[in-house]
C-alpha cells in the first residue's frame, strides 16, 4: 500500500477509536465498511485494514460473514487486563513520586480538591472524569512512556468497564480515598508508598469486577 493509503488507514483507525472510547460507539454496535467508507471518504479496503487495525487493539470483533461490530468485554477480562495494568500504573505512581517538583505536587493536590467536590456534591460523573486525569497527570509527571504506552493500550481493551464499577455502590467513596492516599504519597515524595497505594486501589477494582462477574454469572 502507498504511503498515503496508510496514513489513511491509521486516520480512520484513530477516529474510530476515539469514538469507542467515548461511548459514541458502543458494544456490539456493527461498522458497516460500505458506510464508514462513505463517512471517511475513503476505498472499503482501506476501511478493512482500520478495522483490522482495531481488531488487533482489541477494540472490534471481526466475524466470519458477518463483517466487523464494537467488541464487547466481559467482566472477567475487564479483571485481568487491570489486574495486568496494576503493576504499570504502581511503577508510574513511584516514578512520579520520585519527579514530581512543587508545580507539579500542586496541581496532583488542586485536582484531588477537585475529586472530593465532585464527590461530595454526588457528581459522580465528573468524579470519574476527574480520576481519569489524575491518572493522565501522574503518568505525565513520571515520564515513563514505555509504561504510558502500554497502559493506553490495555486501558482500550476495556473501555468504560473499570470506570463504571468504581462509580457503583459504595465503590466511588473507595476510589476516592484511594486515589486520595497516591496523591498523598506523590506529593510527598515516597515513591515506595506511591506504588503500594495505586496497587491497593487497582486492586480493588479487580475484585469488584471479579466479584460482579461471579454476581452475573459471567465469564
Amino acid at each position: 500500500m502507498s504511503r498515503e493509503g496508510t496514513a489513511s488507514e491509521t486516520r480512520i483507525a484513530e477516529a474510530i477509536r476515539a469514538e469507542i472510547l467515548r461511548g459514541t460507539l458502543v458494544p456490539g454496535q456493527r461498522l458497516v465498511e460500505r458506510e464508514m467508507s462513505e463517512r471517511f471518504a475513503a476505498g472499503r479496503s482501506v476501511v478493512r485494514l482500520a478495522l483490522g487495525q482495531l481488531a488487533a487493539q482489541g477494540l472490534v470483533e471481526i466475524r466470519r460473514n458477518r463483517g466487523a461490530c464494537v467488541r464487547a468485554v466481559s467482566l472477567t477480562e475487564a479483571a485481568d487486563v487491570m489486574e495486568a495494568r496494576m503493576t504499570l500504573e504502581g511503577l508510574a505512581a513511584a516514578r512520579a513520586a520520585e519527579r514530581a517538583d512543587r508545580a507539579q505536587a500542586d496541581g496532583l493536590r488542586t485536582l484531588a480538591t477537585d475529586m472530593q467536590s465532585a464527590f461530595d456534591s454526588g457528581h459522580l460523573t465528573h468524579y470519574g472524569r476527574l480520576s481519569a486525569r489524575l491518572h493522565e497527570r501522574i503518568h505525565d509527571i513520571a515520564g515513563h512512556e514505555a509504561a504510558r504506552r502500554l497502559i493506553k493500550e490495555l486501558g482500550s481493551r476495556t473501555v468504560h468497564q473499570p470506570d463504571v464499577v468504581s462509580l457503583m455502590g459504595d465503590r466511588a467513596a473507595i476510589s476516592l480515598r484511594e486515589l486520595l492516599d497516591v496523591v498523598e504519597a506523590v506529593t510527598a515524595s515516597d515513591p515506595s508508598e506511591a506504588e503500594a497505594a495505586m496497587r491497593r486501589h487497582l486492586t480493588d477494582v479487580v475484585q469488584a469486577l471479579r466479584s460482579l462477574a461471579k454476581d452475573r454469572g459471567a465469564n
